[in-house]
């Protein structure tokens, strides 16, 4: 109630306003009312139009209330923003949101697009590379799939993580029928889980 009075009396301060309305979507966020929470954002874009944060606001409300459309709608421009360089991960995050809702709307080449904006913004994102590793199998292309999963092995910081990327990479030059490369991939994959390599 309180913060429904002071945004009356802010109507004349477009700034502090906005500020208000995200947060009070904030707290509608956290009791669980997505849709309140939505029009309390639509309001402070509506003050202080333009705003990257508020954007992604609005668009990551979109995607955890299960509205694909409206979601893709609010993050896909988000890379092309003038403040997205500031905010690399946030913006790389909320475009991957944007490509899974694609994904839902069964649009992939939108959403394989979407993942490549992402790694503009931040190249190793795991998420993003995950994602077009997996389409590209769905398509048969292994070679394309290795490239994300390589970039996906060399730099995870988990280990276990990195000798199964590893593994699969091994799995899929042994299906293109290469054996150099399987074996290169098997022993870095041993070599990730400490394990020695038997001569």
């Amino acid at each position: 109630k309180r913060l429904t009075e002071a945004l009356r009396k802010l109507r004349t301060q477009p700034q502090q306003a906005a500020r208000l309305y995200q947060r009070l979507a904030e707290v509608f966020e956290k009791l669980g009312k997505l849709e309140e929470a939505y029009r309390q954002l639509v309001e402070a874009d509506r003050m202080n139009g333009g705003q990257l944060l508020t954007k992604l606001a609005l668009g990551e409300n979109r995607f955890r209330a299960g509205k694909w459309r409206e979601a893709a709608l609010h993050l896909a421009p988000l890379p092309d923003h003038p403040d997205a360089a500031m905010y690399p991960d946030e913006v790389a995050d909320a475009v991957a949101h944007a490509a899974q809702a694609e994904t839902k709307l069964r649009r992939p080449e939108k959403a394989m697009a979407l993942y490549e904006a992402a790694l503009t913004l931040r190249p190793n994102h795991q998420a993003s590379l995950r994602a077009l590793a997996d389409l590209a199998l769905e398509r048969g292309e292994r070679q394309k799939a290795t490239t994300y999963l390589r970039r996906m092995a060399e730099t995870t910081t988990d280990l276990a993580e990195r000798a199964r990327l590893w593994e699969q990479i091994g799995d899929l030059a042994l299906e293109s029928d290469d054996d150099t490369r399987a074996l290169e991939a098997y022993e870095l994959a041993l070599k990730a889980e400490g394990t020695p390599r038997e001569e």
